[in-house]
């Protein structure tokens, strides 16, 4: 029977601000009408895209749909993403909260953060191997490795596009300098991208042997699984 195993994850507040810091475009006071006209707008929109969704239904949303229209949503999403524009600190910021404070930021920064914490756990657990199921065109998996040179990476994309593109970087000669300065801690192994193994499929049916990685984690997918959640959860602790 596999034991439980405590983990000291230790993140400072420091920490999080060093690492969101520089894709924060402006910050406010809670009381500041700039603030207030913001948020009001940015909700407005969402609300008004609700209601598209469920009365004429023009909006093919991934969250919580069908599997089909989460697919086709992401392989948009992944055909149309180039990574350093991704990346970048430059671009569409969005109202952000945390704790007392009021900003608004790119979003993409807050997987700066999702990074920092990863990189703890595994610190922590000090695994030989890892999967990450909703991978995307492989953020996550090429910071890791340059991070961790004697962990063995896996990615499994749900899309062909993400999948693809995560193969594309995979082959080229070394991280590319937008990855390398996107990670918030100093990437030991420039040439990792090329020791991660990806591959496309689904989370309800991975294509792994029981037991094959120490370690399999997933962020921010399962929100787009909900009709297919019971039994990627049961895929996730079969392969793990």
């Amino acid at each position: 029977m596999a034991q439980s195993l405590p983990l000291n994850v230790r993140v400072s507040r420091e920490e999080i601000y060093s690492a969101f810091e520089p894709f924060v475009h402006q910050r406010f006071r809670s009381s500041d009408i700039r603030w207030k006209r913001r948020v009001f707008r940015s909700w407005r929109k969402k609300f008004l895209e609700f209601w598209q969704q469920k009365i004429f239904k023009r909006l093919n949303t991934s969250f919580g749909g069908r599997q089909y229209k989460v697919k086709n949503t992401y392989e948009n999403f992944w055909g149309s993403t180039e990574t350093g524009a991704h990346l970048s600190t430059i671009g569409k910021a969005t109202p952000c909260l945390w704790g007392e404070d009021r900003m608004l930021a790119r979003g993409i920064g807050t997987k700066r953060v999702h990074l920092l914490l990863l990189k703890r756990a595994l610190e922590a657990v000090q695994p030989e191997s890892v999967l990450e199921v909703g991978s995307g065109y492989g953020i996550n998996l090429f910071v890791l490795s340059g991070y961790f040179p004697a962990i063995q990476f896996s990615g499994l994309e749900l899309t062909r596009q993400g999948a693809l593109a995560a193969k594309k970087i995979g082959t080229m000669s070394c991280l590319s300098q937008d990855i390398v300065n996107f990670a918030p801690d100093k990437i030991i192994d420039v040439n990792a991208n090329r020791r991660v193994n990806f591959y496309q499929g689904s989370a309800k049916n991975l294509p792994f042997a029981d037991n094959s990685f120490d370690v399999v984690y997933t962020v921010l997918a399962l929100e787009a699984m909900e009709e297919i959640r019971h039994q990627a959860l049961q895929e996730l602790a079969r392969v793990a």
